[in-house]
């Protein structure tokens, strides 16, 4: 029998945008990162401890998974996926979908609006439960998809938990 998966979907926090910056080189804002490094804690708390990264290249999402590990003293393999900078949930689904069956626990960082069609599609049963997702995933928000099966029987997670600590003091 194969072992029940989790999937720490987790948004970039806070991002800055100065004018004339390419929007994959846009850094986190301080609250930002205090945003993800609270999500690091709180994983850690729940003995979330990933075991692979899925990340986008841009850097507010590598600053993120950084922040995010530094929380919570995680050290999972990083793998930077470009399709999870522009791609949409189905892009998202299919670099989960590869991840091989030995890993039991992932962290994906990624963007909106991608990352919040993930989420509310996967999680649509569970969604009226977790009424901070109203507005989608915000920055710096973790949802918490598990199953049992292998990664490519995705399709039938369950939403097990939303958290976000809100705009963190810098």
């Amino acid at each position: 029998m194969t072992p029940p998966r989790r999937l720490l979907v987790l948004r970039h926090g806070d991002a800055a945008s100065p004018p004339r910056l390419p929007d994959d080189e846009r850094p986190l804002l301080a609250s930002g990162t205090a945003q993800v490094r609270w999500a690091g804690r709180l994983a850690a708390a729940r003995g979330w401890q990933p075991e692979v990264a899925l990340v986008s290249p841009a850097l507010r999402t590598q600053q993120s998974l950084e922040a995010f590990c530094a929380g919570g003293g995680h050290t999972p393999q990083r793998r930077i996926e470009a399709t999870l900078y522009q791609g949409n949930r189905d892009a998202l689904a299919e670099a989960v979908q590869l991840l091989p069956d030995r890993v039991g626990t992932a962290v994906l960082v990624g963007h909106n609006p991608a990352i919040s069609g993930f989420v509310l599609g996967l999680g649509a049963d569970e969604v009226d439960r977790f009424p901070q997702l109203g507005d989608g995933m915000r920055p710096g928000m973790l949802a918490v998809l598990s199953w049992s099966g292998g990664w490519d029987d995705l399709d039938s997670a369950s939403l097990v938990e939303v958290a976000w600590a809100g705009r963190q003091p810098a």
